[in-house]
């Protein structure tokens, strides 16, 4: 027969187990989601300064409020000049 004590000890290491592999795929979840934020963020800015539109990649030089190519709103060449 097994003593109880042993059936105790291993229930709270498979519980901490549990939880500690629980809190792990919350944190990378949330890593991971986090990352895909600022690469989205650091994308749009660099099409934003190349130009180009931030949903479809075209090429906007003429200064329109939306893309010709997919109808977003594009971003406006001269936002930047303040005068």
């Amino acid at each position: 027969m097994i003593p109880i004590w042993i059936i105790l000890v291993a229930s709270v290491v498979v519980g901490l187990t549990a939880l500690y592999l629980l809190r792990l795929a919350v944190a990378t979840t949330r890593t991971i989601a986090s990352g895909r934020q600022e690469h989205r963020r650091l994308r749009r800015q660099l099409m934003r300064e190349a130009s180009m539109c931030p949903d479809c990649g075209y090429t906007v030089r003429v200064a329109t409020d939306r893309c010709p190519e997919c109808g977003s709103l594009a971003y406006s060449t001269d936002a930047g000049d303040g005068d």
